[in-house]
């Protein structure tokens, strides 16, 4: 082997060392990017939990309000007949 050669084989020895150390540094840092994103992802979750929790407070909330304004109405509708009665009885004496 002679030393053109052997400037070749340590050419490519460096190249592949500078690829090496290259891939190393990428792959240091999609793993850092990946630990981020799985914490934001996380963060995602639990503030869509919140929200759906929260949804589903409201939800309840509206149905229950609902209710109230369906009880309120049928409130007034029986008031309004008692003193239409009244009113009919007041008129007859």
């Amino acid at each position: 082997m002679d030393y053109q050669q052997i400037d070749i084989l340590e050419d490519r020895i460096n190249q592949a060392v500078d690829l090496i150390a290259r891939l190393k540094e990428e792959n240091r840092h999609l793993k850092q990017q990946n630990s981020e994103l799985r914490e934001r992802a996380e963060e995602s979750e639990k503030t869509l939990k919140m929200l759906q929790d929260e949804f589903q407070h409201l939800t309840n909330a509206q149905k229950e309000t609902e209710n109230f304004k369906e009880r309120e109405a049928l409130l007034k509708r029986k008031v309004e007949a008692m003193l239409s009665k009244l009113d009919t009885i007041q008129l007859s004496i």
